[in-house]
C-alpha cells in the first residue's frame, strides 16, 4: 500500500544551468503516468524545460552539483530532445529521494540510461526499503570498466549478494528494470531485451518506507572519466 503523504528531496539545494528549451511535443514518462493514474513514487524525463522531477505529485529540481561533478540537460537522448548528463570528473553527484510516509513492500525502477565512460565502480541507480523494526534491504545497479553488476545489501544480517550483468561496458542506451523486492526476498533486473539477473536477500518479508537515488554514487577513488546520461526513470513503490 502507498502512502498519501508529502515526500521530500533530501539534502540538495536546487540550481539553474543553462538550458535548451527545445520542447518535444510527444508526451513525456512522467506526463503518461499523469492521465487517469495515481502519481508515481518518483518520475523523471528531462525532456522538460527544467531540470527536475515529480515525487508522489509534488515537483523537484534537480540539487546542486559540489565538487568537479557537472550535469547539464542536453542531446543526445534516447527519446529526443533531451537527456540529463552527468560528468563526475572524479567526484559524485546524484539525488536522494525518501518516502517517510509512504509504505510498501516493492520498489520497481524502470530505466533509459547509458554509460559513455566509466574508469572506476560507480552505483547509478540505488533502491532501499527501510522497515520500522531496523531492518532495511536494498539493491544498487553500479558500472565498471569490466561491465556491470548488481548488489544487494541487509539489515540486520547483511546478505551482501552480488551478481554480474554485462561483462563489457555496454554501448548505447540501456533500456530495463531493476526491482527490490521483500517479499519474495529477491533484487532482480531485467534489460531489454532479454537479459536477467537476480540476488537473494535475507531479510524476512516487510513493509518498509522508500529511499532511492540516481546519479554517480560512490564514485571509486581515483576517477576522473564517468560521464552517464539518464533519458528517463520511473519508480513506483508497491
Amino acid at each position: 500500500m502507498v502512502g498519501t503523504g508529502c515526500d521530500q528531496l533530501l539534502g540538495l539545494s536546487p540550481i539553474s544551468p543553462p538550458l535548451d528549451t527545445t520542447v518535444d511535443a510527444t508526451p513525456s514518462i512522467c506526463e503518461e503516468q499523469a492521465t487517469g493514474n495515481a502519481p508515481p513514487f518518483l518520475c523523471a524525463d528531462f525532456d522538460e524545460v527544467d531540470p527536475s522531477y515529480d515525487s508522489n505529485g509534488m515537483h523537484f529540481q534537480l540539487g546542486t552539483p559540489t565538487g568537479p561533478a557537472t550535469f547539464e540537460r542536453r542531446a543526445p537522448a534516447d527519446s529526443p530532445p533531451n537527456a540529463l548528463w552527468i560528468a563526475t570528473g572524479g567526484g559524485q553527484y546524484y539525488n536522494e529521494v525518501k518516502g517517510p510516509s509512504s509504505q510498501g513492500t516493492r520498489l520497481l525502477a524502470t530505466f533509459d540510461l547509458e554509460v559513455s565512460a566509466f574508469d572506476q565502480t560507480s552505483g547509478v541507480l540505488f533502491l532501499q526499503l527501510n522497515g520500522a523494526l531496523g531492518n532495511a534491504a536494498s539493491v544498487v545497479l553500479a558500472f565498471e570498466t569490466g561491465g556491470a553488476h548488481i548488489q544487494a545489501h541487509c539489515e540486520p544480517v547483511d546478505c551482501d549478494n552480488s551478481h554480474p550483468v554485462f561483462d563489457v561496458l555496454p554501448t548505447g542506451w540501456i533500456h530495463g528494470q531493476l526491482s527490490l523486492d521483500t517479499t519474495t526476498s529477491l533484487a532482480t533486473i531485467h534489460v531489454d531485451p532479454n537479459l536477467d539477473a537476480e540476488v537473494p536477500l535475507t531479510s524476512k518479508p516487510f513493509m518498509g518506507t522508500p529511499t532511492v537515488r540516481f546519479g554517480a554514487i560512490d564514485v571509486g577513488s581515483g576517477s576522473t572519466t564517468p560521464v552517464l546520461g539518464i533519458d528517463s526513470l520511473l519508480v513506483q513503490l508497491e
